[in-house]
């Protein structure tokens, strides 16, 4: 299993690709709602980490 990683691109099909690349492991996986949002959020780089860091409740 190689996932992919996500740096915020505004293309929206680069998004939407890796979204769905995303979705489709998780799928797999049979994660659970919560498990699918920690996990995928790991994937994130650069903009998009920063993003996600940012709006995380402490």
């Amino acid at each position: 299993m190689n996932p992919p990683t996500f740096e915020g691109q505004y293309e929206p099909t680069k998004a939407s690709e890796w979204l769905f690349g995303m979705e489709d492991m998780l799928e797999d996986l049979e994660c659970t709602p919560a498990e699918k949002v920690t996990f995928a959020t790991r994937f994130f780089r650069g903009a998009a980490s920063n993003w996600w860091h940012g709006t995380k409740e402490y």
